[in-house]
């Protein structure tokens, strides 16, 4: 059988072994672009870019359409979301299937994914230009504000007046600025400005502050001919009294199928009007119930044309079938050997969720490596937890190797209810320190 020639974007060889292990070497041959001396950006565009980053995005584009080329290349991957930004745009200029640069922009611009999913929002939102005040005449407080472009809850702060406001566009500016501008020379060669003149702008988007809302994710893919699949639907965990942890973080959903329903109809709906193709995603969604009508209204957060991280450390605990792996076979268009897994919020559930500090200091005097086995055996097969911390680390706050996080949690549990007041109890458990505006 004759090997599909399969090129990855933006990433080293050493970078993409899980990638090739899964998909195996029998049916593909897998390429790079290394060069010597050559940083790649990060994984996810974040604040720890480095003052004085460089990186010839145009010339590497060039450099990607050139190997397709040659190389009689039949597929290009991405593994982030920069990364599909510029698969994106590689295959438009040589004619390989899958989404082509103007959808993937849009998916990948916060903003204009509002603007062009061509749905009713009630949640307002507007585009700050970071250089004026044209700001101060628009905003509501409290708001929401975030980049376009970064990931991973970076950049992103709630402002509550326009002092902070003042003080969160100066935090984000000093990351987005260098970002900024290896974009803008991407953009004005391949990307149609009239259409999208906010793109060379330096801006952020504001949104209302949604408080009383459940957050919910949906994940899917649309193959090569534009068909809808459905993947699973799934309840974001998040609470943060009385102190503000991160469990912003994935179950199956307790939602009403009635409501899944439109969901999916709305998911559905914004895949058409993008025109995706060959392309797995994760939608982000605030789902807000009336408490005096009960009626239920749906608003887009954002969407993401690759899986979601959380719900594939999910999938792995609950022994499924990955998400991960379904989104290489749609992109490679073989999306008829995809195995659903069989995901129910009845019965028993399983979640993960990571625990955070803010704190700098030796490992051993922010959390407690000793209640380790002792929870494994309070819970016992039901839980699990993986470390990004050693007992000898001096935990810093510089957002490289450890940035904020120091484990990840698995934990299965009777209800959603049960594993939020578990994660919790296990929380306290962990860390020597807590304070009620030190841990987020």
């Amino acid at each position: 059988m004759e090997k599909k020639e399969v090129l990855f974007i933006l990433r080293r060889k050493d970078q993409t072994k899980a990638y090739r292990e899964l998909l195996g070497t029998e049916k593909y041959n897998f390429h790079h672009l290394d060069q010597e001396g050559q940083t790649l950006p990060s994984l996810f565009l974040s604040i720890d870019v480095q003052d004085g980053f460089q990186f010839d995005i145009v010339g590497y584009i060039e450099i990607a359409v050139q190997y397709v080329k040659d190389n009689n290349i039949q597929q290009v991957l991405a593994a982030t979301d920069l990364g599909d930004l510029v698969a994106g745009i590689v295959r438009e200029k040589t004619g390989l299937p899958g989404c082509k640069i103007e959808s993937s922009f849009i998916c990948y611009h916060k903003y204009y994914t509002k603007i062009f999913s061509k749905l009713d929002f009630k949640f307002w939102y507007f585009a700050a230009d970071l250089d004026n005040d044209d700001w101060k005449v628009k905003i509501k407080y409290p708001a929401y504000v975030k980049p376009p472009y970064f990931a991973g809850g970076y950049g992103q702060f709630v402002v509550r007046n326009e002092n902070e406001m003042i003080q969160a566009i100066s935090k984000i500016k000093k990351s987005s600025n260098p970002i900024q501008d290896m974009f803008k020379s991407m953009f004005l060669k391949h990307l149609d400005i009239k259409k999208f003149p906010l793109s060379i702008k330096n801006i952020v988007l504001v949104e209302e502050l949604v408080e009383d809302s459940k957050m919910m994710v949906t994940e899917g893919w649309v193959d090569q001919d534009g068909a809808f699949h459905l993947w699973g639907h799934f309840d974001g965990l998040s609470f943060s009294k009385p102190v503000p942890c991160d469990f912003l973080r994935y179950t199956p959903s307790t939602t009403p199928s009635d409501v899944l329903d439109d969901i999916e109809k709305l998911v559905q709906k914004f895949c058409s009007n993008l025109n995706l193709r060959s392309v797995f995603f994760n939608v982000d969604l605030w789902v807000t119930t009336d408490p005096e009508t009960g009626k239920v209204a749906i608003e887009l957060i954002e969407i993401n044309k690759r899986i979601s991280q959380g719900l594939f450390y999910l999938y792995d605990f609950m022994n499924v079938n990955s998400n991960f792996e379904a989104a290489f076979l749609v992109s490679l268009r073989e999306s008829d050997h995809i195995q659903r897994p069989i995901i129910t919020s009845q019965h028993s559930t399983s979640g993960f969720f990571l625990i955070k500090t803010c704190i700098s200091g030796p490992a051993t005097d922010i959390f407690d490596f000793s209640q380790i086995p002792l929870l494994k055996k309070e819970h016992g097969g039901k839980f699990s937890v993986y470390l990004y911390i050693d007992e000898g680390d001096y935990v810093k706050q510089d957002y490289n190797k450890y940035g904020r996080t120091i484990c990840r949690c698995h934990l299965v549990a009777e209800s959603c209810e049960e594993l939020k007041q578990q994660a919790y109890k296990i929380t306290n458990q962990l860390l020597k320190q807590i304070s009620d505006h030190r841990q987020i």
